[in-house]
């Protein structure tokens, strides 16, 4: 920090005298004063952002105890809730108010026709006001877990798990009348109704993902395509590359059932093939998911044993397109994940993210705002989050839209491409977190090909003319 510096000017050349450098005095053109001045201002900016950015915010305030779920209406109101209570604010979390106690909670559900719903143990309970509340018994004792909507209903699903039957549940249940009545709906789906995930596709189908810790060949993915009046299960099959049995799969358990906005569904889950566990993330189209080819792994950890990986939660995909999730695990293992591409790269942040009450990270839920704000509850975790930036930068990059850079993040060793629209002079330079210059380089081609040796975050400043640009990458 510089407690006072005072420049006189005259008509000359502005020059800053210093004096005995050396024995000799030192005449220092002030052009190179403040260009270097505004390099180091540039890189204390990155370094006390972009490099110790808490990616993850909290709301102002957070009362209720852990969170379980979080929901929107529009963009005026945040709807979370704990087992036992329903908050919402409608001032972007800075106050909430309690608008309902009840026994129990596990999920929120606005519907199109504008009805709040609540999962709870063996009852929904639902509001058109958020002030006036009912509650319906349904011809069920287990956990309501999740609601979709399709053109005809709206739907539940019932499920859980207790150490003495293991997972349990009754299935699927439908309503016509905006949730005023139910009927279940389980034709063709077996005796394991066990319930974890269901989703709506473009065509208004039906899919579910059903759990047995028996592993039998009745838990998996059933799809409907007649508004859950019969039930058709959908096979899942890998690949084996000679490592294991390309057999269809048997699934214990899901993490993620999700659908992309390019019609992919998107599973993880922990199984086995044939008598081999394994713990995979896949994916197939929706117009293949009755077809008996393989399905396609996302690859999020790389290693000799590619089936057993490590499964994601539920994606939430991000108006611009990046894909958000979080995997379970400790300090060393667990956290946020982001993807700019698809799945096919992962970055995995904990910065500002907080632990669930057993000192994990644990499964988060997301919702997002029509200016892009992200907001997420961990389950466990009593505090509420949201984000402002791409997870990946916790800065906005200031570079001309024509200046690509690829891959990003990119891999130790691995060759990152920076292509130009020109070819005039530009100079690179490369700072990694220090920050320290650690690549300098003047270039005439359009296209610049630079390998990270070392993980991390780094800087690359494109100087062209009298024109400055700034890029940041992440190196896995």
């Amino acid at each position: 920090m510089f407690n006072s510096c005072r420049l006189f000017e005259t008509d000359k050349i502005i020059k800053l005298y210093l004096v005995r450098v050396n024995n000799k005095s030192a005449v220092i053109n002030i052009n190179y004063i403040m260009r270097a001045l505004f390099l180091f201002t540039i890189l204390l900016f990155l370094n006390s952002t972009l490099f110790s950015q808490k990616f993850w915010l909290t709301t102002y305030s957070f009362p209720g105890g852990y969170k379980n779920s979080i929901e929107k209406i529009h963009d005026s109101l945040i709807l979370v809730s704990t087992d036992h209570s329903l908050l919402v604010s409608s001032d972007k979390g800075i106050n909430w108010d309690i608008k309902l106690y009840a026994s129990k909670i596990n999920c929120i559900y606005y519907s199109k026709n504008n009805r709040v719903f609540l999962g709870g143990s063996g009852k929904i309970f639902y509001s058109d006001n958020l002030s006036n509340w009912d509650s319906l018994s349904l011809p069920t004792g287990h956990q309501v877990l999740q609601f979709a909507e399709n053109n005809s209903a709206i739907y539940l699903i019932t499920g859980g798990f207790n150490n003495v039957q293991g997972y349990v549940g009754d299935g699927i249940f439908k309503s016509q009348d905006n949730g005023l009545t139910w009927q279940r709906k389980n034709n063709g789906l077996g005796s394991i109704l066990s319930s974890q995930f269901i989703k709506v596709d473009k065509y208004n189908r039906l899919i579910v993902a059903f759990a047995d810790n028996y592993i039998s060949n009745q838990s998996g993915i059933y799809i409907s395509s007649d508004d859950a009046n019969s039930w058709q299960r959908v096979l899942v099959k890998v690949d084996g590359k000679g490592s294991i049995s390309s057999d269809e799969l048997r699934i214990e358990d899901f993490t993620n059932l999700s659908i992309t906005t390019k019609d992919s569904v998107v599973i993880s889950f922990d199984g086995t093939a044939v008598n081999v566990g394994v713990r995979l993330n896949l994916t197939k189209h929706i117009d293949d998911l009755l077809s008996n080819n393989f399905w396609k792994q996302i690859i999020v950890s790389n290693t000799n044993t590619w089936w057993m990986d490590r499964t994601i939660g539920p994606l939430h995909i991000a108006q611009n397109g990046d894909w958000y999730s979080s995997i379970q695990g400790t300090i060393n293992t667990g956290g946020s994940l982001y993807s700019q591409f698809e799945g096919r790269e992962w970055v995995r942040h904990q910065y500002g993210l907080g632990l669930d009450y057993n000192g994990m990270f644990n499964t988060q839920k997301f919702i997002e705002m029509s200016n892009g704000r992200i907001y997420m509850i961990q389950i466990g975790d009593e505090r509420v989050y949201f984000t402002d930036t791409s997870m990946s930068t916790g800065v906005d990059d200031n570079y001309k839209p024509v200046y690509n850079v690829y891959p990003n993040p990119v891999n130790t060793n691995e060759e990152l491409t920076l292509n130009f629209d020109n070819s005039k002079i530009k100079t690179i330079e490369i700072y990694n977190s220090n920050p320290q210059l650690i690549h300098q380089q003047m270039i005439k081609e359009n296209s610049f090909k630079y390998i990270f040796e070392k993980s991390g975050l780094y800087l690359i400043r494109i100087s062209e003319g009298t024109e400055t640009y700034f890029k940041k990458v992440i190196v896995n």
